[in-house]
């Protein structure tokens, strides 16, 4: 478009805003609202330091201009409504609350309502648009800020409001109260409207797992990353910690991504989880340390209301409740514990799992087989191996570590049945079971392992053990089963060169499934955790350009024909709670951006071992539109080859990520959902009721 005089652009521009002096208070918002995208089409092409400063003075007075009179457009029907939310959208991506590739996206959701009349799900379509654009637009303040807020946070606490007064200073409080009124247009439609403490349709409020549960709740701006968690309580919080403890309930701001480890450990315990705005949680700290009931529908309907509130039915179903859980005790029937077995991953395939080693390894050796050119090689110490060292005798003692492990869990069970108090019984195993840690990771390699990985290493890797990074990935026999998914509980390894280090990490991950964080989440599910057998997978390193997770199936949003998809800059993407980039791709192959990836920072592998983290820029988006229907078609693939493997219909949880847009597989597993929660009567009940009717876009007079 060539040079542009910024400086009579911005003498131009001045001259008008004081033009809108005289104007009606309408039209000042309106014409404020373009002039500020004006401003944001200009900016990128100025590159003089000064001329950038002066427009964005300019954007900061026409911001405060639309807040000052955005209030005086009208509302009188949905036309109205569709038109000030267009001239918010407007206004959001001016002043620098979106992405320009967000802004293309989000006026696409907005577009297509032109009619004279729409239908309740297309109403519906249209209140979840404008969820998404206050929750992108406030997920870009917080990541803009959080870093600064966490240095001057540690000499001046009140550095952890700014983020809320700089939403509620902003366009993003305007596009919030319109939310809340196209809400409360739904809800006159439909029954079951989510309400928080009384108040119905909360801007920013959105179901994420189904379930309910009834506990205290516990309020945080910010959460401290080792916070010694209440499994029986209800968190609302900025969000998740990376290795989170099971607890009762979530309501967090900040979602991650609906693919996390942690989201698939909740979905899969039916743990009620919300995704919340930052009004709300301010919302909610008042009700700190409160006593709750809160569910979750997988319709996307939340309730949380105090417990001496609830009804006669929900308090029924905590008398249903108090039956036991079903508990699953894993079969060590099939298991085999040969102790001087290496496997080479290509030659094995899904009928190993839970034989020789765990799922990751044997669905990833079939994975190879069905994708060679797509999986790498891969190194799998089976359970043997593990056993065979745990059969030695523990140093200046005369029993092996295997007796004692068996001996913690003997001791748990007397002292339960002797009805001691299960807090302390939990407590005085998890001191055990971290005693018994620390002598793992001490103990002593046998000679034979040694020797025998590293001639694996030549004959699968072509390299001594030293000279190639590679993953060490613990899989256990108590993962991916058919009500348990464990996604993430136990140590993976990242980019290991030096030889010392992966023979140190053998022994760190078979010592992960017995830290409390492990244990915890397995005591929800199964009767014999003592029989955990951790099998390692060693692959080489690869790193990707971005890597992420996909679900076979729609998460939280779409069906199970459509296809979820979360990723993020660099290694690890989306598995540990990053705020990924997520889409679904419906049956149509409609493409639907779920949330924009807000992560400022991306983790990388060097040839040299450990990984560092670069700075991320969010002006473009981590997937294009090629990558993405590659994607969907390689997914779409697996599921279909797997199906035909188990002879069931599954849908499937796939790690994957791209180099040089090549699709590299590293895992796949069933994606687990509980039951319980899916089938619940309540909560099916709590789901939105469409009616077949047409709304009129326009007040009849």
């Amino acid at each position: 478009q060539g040079e542009i005089d910024v400086s009579s652009m911005v003498t131009e521009l001045n001259n008008k805003i004081k033009n809108l002096v005289d104007s009606g208070s309408a039209y000042k918002s309106m014409e404020a609202s373009d002039m500020l995208l004006l401003i944001r089409e200009k900016f990128t092409q100025e590159t003089k330091a000064i001329a950038r400063v002066d427009l964005i003075d300019l954007a900061n007075q026409l911001e405060s201009l639309v807040m000052q009179n955005i209030d005086a457009v009208k509302e009188e029907s949905l036309g109205d409504i569709r038109e000030k939310m267009c001239y918010l959208i407007n206004g959001l991506y001016g002043a620098g609350y979106l992405a320009e590739w967000e802004y293309n996206k989000i006026k696409v959701d907005f577009d297509w309502m032109q009619g004279d009349n729409v239908s309740l799900q297309e109403l519906d379509y249209f209140r979840h648009a404008s969820q998404k654009l206050v929750l992108w637009s406030s997920q870009m303040v917080q990541s803009i800020y959080l870093e600064p807020i966490k240095l001057f946070s540690e000499f001046e606490p009140l550095s952890h409001g700014f983020i809320d007064d700089k939403i509620r200073s902003s366009l993003i409080l305007p596009a919030g109260q319109l939310v809340e009124n196209i809400n409360n247009v739904y809800s006159t439609y439909v029954s079951n409207a989510s309400k928080i403490m009384g108040s119905k349709n909360e801007a920013g409020l959105q179901g994420l797992n189904p379930g309910f549960t009834k506990g205290k709740l516990y309020v945080y701006s910010t959460l401290d990353e080792n916070i010694d968690l209440d499994k029986n309580g209800i968190y609302a919080f900025d969000r998740p910690p990376t290795e989170m403890k099971p607890v009762a309930g979530i309501l967090n701001v900040k979602e991650g991504n609906p693919v996390s480890h942690v989201q698939l450990l909740a979905r899969n315990l039916g743990i009620p989880n919300a995704l919340i705005s930052n009004n709300i949680l301010n919302k909610l700290k008042s009700y700190d340390h409160k006593e709750v009931f809160y569910a979750v529908s997988s319709g996307g309907t939340v309730l949380l209301k105090l417990a001496k509130d609830m009804n006669s039915e929900e308090k029924k179903l905590f008398e249903q409740n108090k039956k036991e859980k079903k508990r699953l005790s894993v079969s060590m029937d099939k298991i085999i514990l040969h102790p001087d077995s290496l496997l080479n991953m290509s030659n094995i395939d899904a009928s190993y799992s839970g034989k020789w080693c765990g799922p990751k390894a044997a669905n990833l050796g079939q994975l190879k087989q069905m994708f060679p050119e797509h999986v790498v090689d891969g190194l799998v110490i089976p359970f043997g191996v593990f056993k065979d060292h745990m059969e030695q005798k523990v140093p200046n003692e005369n029993y092996t570590y295997w007796t004692y492990l068996k001996n913690i869990f003997i001791q748990e069970r007397k002292k339960l049945e002797q009805n001691q108090d299960p807090s302390s019984v939990e407590n005085e195993t998890l001191a055990e079971l971290a005693k018994l840690r620390s002598w793992i990771v001490d103990m002593p390699l046998k000679p034979d392992l040694i020797q025998n990985v590293e001639a694996q290493f030549k004959s699968i890797f072509k390299k001594e053990v030293g000279q190639i990074p590679v993953f060490l990935r613990s899989d256990t026999n108590m993962e991916d089963l058919p009500q348990f998914t464990g996604a993430g509980l136990n140590l993976t390894l990242f980019n290991v060169l030096e030889k010392q280090k992966i023979f140190e990490g053998i022994k760190k991950v078979w010592a992960s499934p017995y830290t409390e964080r492990s244990y915890q989440w397995r005591q929800q599910y199964l009767e014999n955790p003592e029989e955990v057998y951790p099998s390692i997978l060693i692959i080489p390193s690869v790193d990707v350009d971005k890597s992420g997770v996909i679900i076979t199936k729609g998460v939280n949003r779409g069906g199970d024909k459509d296809i979820s998809i979360s990723f993020s800059r660099g290694v690890g993407g989306a598995v540990e709670g990053q705020s990924a980039e997520s889409y679904i791709v419906y049956a149509n192959d409609y493409i639907e951006l779920i949330s924009p990836g807000r992560e400022t920072k991306y983790r990388t592998i060097p040839p040299s071992g450990g990984s560092m983290f670069k700075y991320a820029y969010l002006n473009r988006p981590v997937l294009n539109q090629s990558e993405i229907r590659e994607l969907n078609s390689m997914a779409k693939s697996i599921a279909n080859k797997m199906d035909k493997i188990t002879k069931e219909h599954h849908a499937y949880d796939i790690e994957l990520g791209i180099k040089d847009g090549f699709i590299w597989l590293f895992q796949v597993r069933p994606f687990v959902e509980n039951n319980d929660a899916l089938s619940s009567d309540f909560l099916k009940n709590m789901n939105p009721k469409f009616k077949n009717i047409s709304i009129a876009m326009e007040s009849k007079e």
